[in-house]
């Protein structure tokens, strides 16, 4: 979408169930704002604002979601379709068992996602529209506004990028560049810093791009792309160790620099998520997702779920077979038919994912 976040109608948005009072103060927040550019020391006309909620506020991702929760709604009439939203980013899955009839729905589908959001006064930025088929390198084209949209092998998603097989090679080469891209960095600090301080720097810098969403696509590697991922992690432990001539073992590189390996890390991120679910938020909507899926009876269909296709290739490294590994090591021995409290799920949660 183009200017998302600017387009929005206060009068359009539906707050449910909050309470008037409340409803109150936040359109008020929104209506009679004032905008107005300064260059230079000089300033324009001051301009009254008709829509939009202020971008880089707390209140502004929040909103902006409430505003499009109908859309939805407009597409759950079909299980083949699954709609995935972040904020103004959102991405629509569909499922079908022939090209021809996945094309059909894929056309209908984009079709009512547009006159849903005219109506809400969005407008749709063609340019930035992007199309991936997972199935091979075959090519899908739909209609976008009268304009062909045909599929690429690649899709870049919140910085994550899906190419058409998910192998993550894609995924993985780039992370890999943008760490070597700070090689000529690290080399230079290394004169300046103490040893300490270039581990804190190789941390936050190095390994946070080289392992950026790794909780999603590492677990899936060949042992082939494994090792070319552990050579780039440990390079810069063999620079703060001066270890040139790579006469150190791995260990002892971790065990000197007091350094997780690969492995470790991407346990330690994903830990991290449960984590989240357990303390940061009500854990009901998202666990229960993880919950419907872990047993077989529950799988829903021709939606994403744990299937054992470890012998097939889109199959062993889709997200949600990954997430299965995990699902299959907790212990839900402590559900039971009674609805629980948020805060009695809390700490069976707690319970569950760290004795």
């Amino acid at each position: 979408m183009s200017a998302a976040f600017d387009l929005l109608r206060v009068e359009k948005l539906d707050l449910g169930t909050v309470p008037v009072a409340l409803e109150n103060i936040v359109k008020n927040f929104l209506t009679n704002r004032k905008a107005f550019v300064s260059v230079g020391g000089e300033h324009s006309l001051t301009k009254f604002l008709r829509a939009g909620v202020p971008q880089g506020s707390v209140l502004g991702p929040k909103l902006f979601s409430i505003y499009t929760n109908g859309l939805s709604e407009v597409l759950k009439e079909n299980e083949s379709i699954e709609l995935v939203i972040y904020a103004d980013d959102s991405c629509i899955v569909c499922s079908a068992p022939t090209k021809a009839d996945l094309t059909d729905l894929v056309n209908s589908t984009v079709a009512k996602h547009m006159d849903w959001l005219r109506q809400a006064g969005m407008v749709v930025n063609a340019s930035k529209t992007e199309l991936i088929y997972f199935r091979s390198n075959d090519v899908l084209t739909v209609e976008l506004e009268g304009k062909p949209v045909t599929s690429s092998t690649t899709l870049n998603v919140l910085g994550m990028t899906f190419d058409c097989q998910m192998s993550w090679e894609t995924q993985l080469s780039r992370s890999i560049q943008s760490c070597q891209r700070l090689k000529p960095a690290l080399r230079a600090l290394k004169k300046k810093l103490s040893s300490k301080e270039l581990i804190q720097v190789i941390t936050s810098h190095y390994y946070s791009r080289l392992y950026y969403g790794a909780e999603v696509w590492y677990p899936c590697l060949t042992k082939r792309l494994r090792d070319k991922i552990s050579a780039v992690h440990h390079y810069p432990l063999r620079l703060v160790l001066n270890d040139f001539k790579r006469s150190l073992s791995r260990k002892t590189l971790a065990k000197r620099t007091n350094k997780a390996n690969p492995d470790q890390l991407v346990n330690l991120k994903t830990a991290k998520c449960f984590i989240s679910i357990c303390t940061n938020c009500s854990p009901f909507t998202l666990f229960h997702e993880l919950l419907s899926h872990a047993v077989i009876e529950n799988r829903r269909p021709r939606r994403p779920w744990f299937l054992d296709m470890s012998r097939k290739r889109i199959g062993r490294q889709s997200f949600a077979n990954r997430v299965g590994n995990l699902s299959k090591s907790l212990q839900f021995d402590w559900l039971t038919d009674e609805p629980l409290s948020n805060d009695s799920l809390r700490r069976q949660l707690k319970k569950t994912f760290f004795t």
